[in-house]
C-alpha cells in the first residue's frame, strides 16, 4: 500500500477521510495523492472563464488543505495533489488504476446503496478496479491489521 488516492471536495467528510488516509500512510510510509475534480462541460469563452475561476479556487483550497494536514505526516509518508475538470465518478476510477488503494469520505444520498455510502462513493465503487475504503464522517482511525 505505497500509493493511496484520496478524492476530496474539501468538505468535512472528505477531511475526515483524508486524516484517516494519513494514518494509513503513516503506518506504511505511503504517498497520498489528493485528487479534486470539478465539472465544467462547455468550452465557450464564458465557460472557460468560469472554469479558470473554479480551478483557481480549487487550487487555493488544495493549498490550504495541504498546509493544514501536511504536519500530520510521519514515517516517510508524503502528499501530492492534482486538480482537473471531470466527473468524480468517472475520473476517480480512471486515476485509481495507478494506485493501490482509494480512501474517500461519504455523505449519504438516496437509494439503497447510496443511503449507506453516498452516490459518488457508490459510483466509484461500481466502476473502480482497485479497493475503495469508504470512511463515514464519524469514523475514527484504528490501526489496520487485516485488509
Amino acid at each position: 500500500m505505497k500509493k493511496i488516492l484520496v478524492p476530496t471536495d474539501f468538505s468535512k467528510n472528505a477531511l475526515n477521510a483524508t486524516r484517516y488516509a494519513i494514518q494509513v500512510a503513516n503506518q506504511f510510509g505511503s504517498t497520498i495523492m489528493l485528487l479534486h475534480t470539478y465539472e465544467v462541460q462547455a468550452t465557450t469563452g464564458t465557460f472557460i472563464a468560469i472554469e479558470n475561476y473554479i480551478k483557481g479556487e480549487a487550487k487555493k483550497a488544495m493549498t490550504a488543505l495541504i498546509e493544514k494536514i501536511g504536519p500530520e505526516l510521519k514515517n516517510g509518508a508524503s502528499l501530492k495533489s492534482e486538480i482537473f475538470n471531470g466527473s468524480p465518478i468517472s475520473a476517480i476510477p480512471r486515476v485509481a488504476v495507478n494506485y493501490d488503494l482509494v480512501i474517500m469520505g461519504t455523505q449519504g444520498a438516496t437509494g439503497l446503496l447510496e443511503t449507506f455510502i453516498g452516490s459518488t462513493a457508490s459510483g466509484v465503487i461500481n466502476r473502480c478496479k482497485k479497493p475503495v475504503l469508504v470512511i463515514p464522517n464519524e469514523a475514527e482511525y484504528k490501526p489496520l491489521s487485516n485488509i
